[in-house]
């Protein structure tokens, strides 16, 4: 459980700044895709209402410019996403004529928003976004206010948050399950190679290319542990003389057993057997008189290896094969 805790906290820790990152990415991107739609539209409308405007502005009475304006007004209000209406005459401080729902805060100068064309403004439960249109007329220039409701937006953009939100939640859980199953087959595999390099398959047959030998992964690994347990074989003592039968079958079990099977290698001026012609003409092996050849012969013997040394009797060139090798014991 801890080792799959190693990878999936880190892992959510990283997706949750991903997360994070992406939702205000995105909560920006939204927000002035659906600002510049509204402008689009409130262009599009102020140039629909342009023309009635106009003749509504023709009528004889004050009373009647009203009338007609505020029922222009009403018709364009039916839209769900216009919040208000307003219109204002040049040099008067108060709109002309407005729907009911106009904001207060909303002027004809545009203080509100620092005498900008459009502006975005908090209000209520949902901001409102503001656009003035200059409109020539005419008997003289007017200014029409329109009023968006942004709830949709902040609706829309709260969806989203939760459709990446989810999104992250369940790619999260997806990648650490992977990620998991994986990290498990890798560990099971590394201990599978461990006990194989424990249990000897690793030391014994470095270079095997069998189902038991040692990938290629494992490979540093065995080479470390190869080197330390040789050291370690190293530094105790072979066998306590006084307990060993000294035999040819003892020289070779430790050799086995105890050197792993390491071949003997010789290099020495005096060979183990000195072949040479006797008076009948014959070849006759005989053994020097060396003590290093007496202590050593019978080891070779027991265990095998090689021996190089110096061929000096008149018949060692007749006795060795095509490589100058003589098989020991002749």
């Amino acid at each position: 459980m801890s080792l799959s805790l190693r990878f999936i906290l880190p892992l959510f820790v990283a997706l949750s700044l991903i997360s994070w990152a992406s939702i205000s990415v995105v909560e920006k991107l939204t927000e002035g895709w659906f600002i510049r739609d509204v402008e689009a539209r409130a262009q599009t409308i102020g140039n629909t209402l342009e023309l009635p405007i106009g003749l509504a502005l023709r009528s004889d009475t004050e009373k009647e410019k009203r009338e007609r304006l505020l029922e222009l007004f009403s018709k364009a209000t039916k839209d769900e996403r216009i919040f208000g209406v307003a219109l204002c005459r040049e040099g008067e401080p108060a709109p002309f004529a407005r729907t009911n729902d106009f904001p207060a805060m909303v002027t004809c100068n545009g203080e509100a928003i620092n005498g900008a064309a459009t502006g975005v403004l908090p209000y209520r439960r949902a901001p409102i976004h503001v656009t003035y249109l200059k409109m020539l007329t005419d008997i003289k220039p007017v200014t029409l206010i329109l009023v968006h409701d942004l709830s949709f937006m902040s609706n829309r953009s709260n969806e989203t948050k939760r459709y990446i939100f989810w999104f992250f939640a369940i790619l999260a859980v997806v990648v650490s399950f992977i990620t998991v199953v994986i990290a498990q087959l890798s560990w099971r595999g590394w201990v599978h190679g461990l006990r194989a390099v424990v249990r000897g398959e690793g030391l014994l047959r470095p270079f095997a290319r069998t189902a038991g030998g040692v990938s290629a992964e494992m490979r540093p690994l065995v080479k470390d542990l190869r080197a330390m347990m040789r050291e370690l074989e190293s530094e105790k003592p072979i066998h306590d003389d006084a307990n060993v039968t000294w035999s040819p079958a003892a020289l070779k079990e430790i050799l086995q057993q105890d050197l792993k099977g390491e071949e003997i290698l010789i290099v020495s001026n005096r060979e183990p057997y000195i072949h040479s012609h006797g008076e009948d003409g014959k070849i006759k092996a005989t053994f020097p008189a060396s003590g290093l050849v007496s202590a050593l012969e019978p080891v070779m013997r027991a265990c095998s290896g090689t021996w190089v040394a110096h061929g000096s009797g008149n018949a060692d060139r007749e006795t060795v094969d095509s490589h100058d090798r003589v098989r020991v014991p002749p």
